[in-house]
């Protein structure tokens, strides 16, 4: 129940509320890569990667922006798994959730600035479809990551001091 309830909260906040913020016209934070970030470690990866995909269609709906959020989102829990296994000490759970408390600042860090990374990437190459303005995609692309990483990381501190 607790899984259902995360999903429909970052996607009730990334479609009512974050996709309407334009920083200087190109900063729109993404934070919808969130389900896929904090999915467990034991978590079945057919099952988390068709949750990723019916989030990333159910965004796609509502930004007006099809099949892009979908494709981002099941390429970003296709890596999740083999990255966290890379990140984690060998000795880890296997039951065990990414945050700050888990797995500690640097790794965390790197983590999350890495599946935030290839989300962006990804959903920014596949939404313009075109290299004639690089420019715009590259400042689209790097502001909306820069953004997207503040916020997630606040986030983060935010669960992170409630757990302590």
């Amino acid at each position: 129940m607790g899984r259902i309830r995360q999903v429909l909260l970052v996607l009730a906040l990334q479609v009512l509320v974050l996709d309407y913020i334009h920083l200087w016209g190109y900063a729109t934070p993404l934070l919808g890569v969130l389900l896929v970030v904090y999915t467990p470690l034991d978590e079945n990866r057919i099952v988390s990667m068709s949750i990723s995909f019916l989030a990333g269609v159910v965004m796609d709906m509502f930004a007006n922006t099809p099949g892009v959020g979908a494709a981002a989102m099941t390429l970003a829990s296709f890596i999740q798994h083999p990255l966290l296994v890379m990140m984690l000490p060998k000795d880890s759970d296997e039951g065990i959730v990414p945050s700050l408390h888990t797995m500690g600042t640097p790794s965390y860090f790197a983590y999350m600035a890495i599946m935030l990374g290839v989300y962006h990437a990804a959903y920014f190459a596949l939404e313009v479809f075109s290299f004639v303005r690089i420019t715009d995609l590259l400042v689209s692309m790097c502001s909306s990551y820069a953004l997207s990483l503040v916020l997630a990381m606040s986030f983060e501190s935010l669960r992170f001091m409630k757990k302590c």
